[in-house]
Order: C-alpha cells, then structure tokens, then sequence
C-alpha cells in the first residue's frame, strides 16, 4: 500500500503487518493450535515457507507481502502510524493471529488450508470482501462477473492515493482475461508438467 494512504489506514496496516510478522516468533509450531514448542539448543526453528531466506525475518517479493525495506516506502504518516498503534496485534484467543494478506482481491477470500498449508484456521476462513449478496453463490458466475466488492473499483483518485506508484500499472487487478493458442497452451502445459497431450482442439 501506499505511504500516502490514509493514517487510519496506515494504522490498520501497521497492525496486520505486525501480527503477521511476530507471529511466527510467538508460535514456533504453526497451525490452528497456536501452541508453543520448547526448542532446545539443537532444534532449528522453521516456519512454512520462510526457507527462501534464512537469514532474514522478511524478503522483497510477494512472499514477504511485497516488503520494500524502510527507504522505498517511508512518510511521516507512516511512521506515525506505526508509534500509533505500538503493541498492538490481532488476536485470537488471546495468540497472536497469523495475519497473512493479500494486494490483489477477487471478491472473496481464501481459506487458509486450501492456500497454504493443510490446516483449519478458524479466523483465516473463505469470505466475501464486499456487501452480502443474497442468493445462492456459482463459483462460474462469481468468477465470470463481477460482483460487489469493496476492492473492485476504477476510482483513479482513490487507487492513486492506496496503491504504490508500481502496483497502479496494473488496471484491470479485480477480474482479468488471458488468451492462449492452442499449440501456446500444449507448450505450456509441457514445460511446466512435463507431459505432452499432442494437439489441442
């Protein structure tokens, strides 16, 4: 997000981004559960997917929420909003929650165990980012509309003001259309799996 955005935004902010960074520091076995475990000398401390960077608590790239290090994204406001709200977390029941977020939104959120790793979580549940919308859910008609959605807008002035200057490139982050050719799609398929279905109708 912008450093430009709104304090109370910032503020809000600050505070997931903490949660989701303290998190594995105050739950060394990750899960539901949320428990502690004892680590003696010998044991090595892993968190799912933290093994791309070892030595750091947080990368520059969407694994670590696209963090960009202090220089590329630093203002008054947000330094104020991180004073602001100085220790404080998001909590479930009283454990610190893992508070991981996305920049891109396509109306609703996913759960956790179908996106990361195989474990219920019960505050990281698949909901709707917008108005209840009455009526059944199609998963064909959700993904083949667009329906309301709190991220999905075309305000210039609102994305200017939320978005960093890299991520306002992007028009078209709420619902998006890629075209492939046949023979495209088949080389595709090949290099990334490794298996050859001949020609494509």
């Amino acid at each position: 997000m912008s450093a430009s955005c709104p304090l109370e935004l910032l503020k809000a902010h600050a505070v997931i981004s903490r949660s989701w960074l303290w998190y594995p520091k105050a739950n060394p076995s990750p899960g539901a559960s949320g428990q502690s475990e004892s680590l003696d000398s010998h044991e090595v401390l892993l968190w799912y997917g933290r093994g791309a960077h070892q030595d750091f608590d947080v990368c520059a790239d969407d694994h670590c929420q696209r963090y960009q290090g202090v220089t590329k994204a630093f203002s008054g406001a947000a330094a104020e909003a991180v004073r602001a709200t100085t220790g404080e977390f998001l909590r479930y029941n009283g454990t610190i929650c893992d508070a991981r977020f996305s920049k891109c939104c396509g109306g609703i959120t996913e759960r956790y165990a179908t996106a990361w790793e195989d474990v219920a979580i019960p505050y990281l549940e698949s909901i709707n980012d917008g108005p209840v919308q009455p009526g059944s859910y199609n998963p064909e008609t959700w993904i083949r509309s667009a329906p309301p959605a709190y991220c999905n807008t075309d305000d210039s002035e609102l994305l200017s003001r939320v978005l960093p200057g890299f991520d306002q490139e992007t028009r078209d982050f709420y619902r998006w259309q890629v075209e492939y050719t046949p023979e495209e799609l088949a080389d595709l398929i090949k290099s990334r799996l490794g298996v050859d279905l001949g020609p494509i109708p």
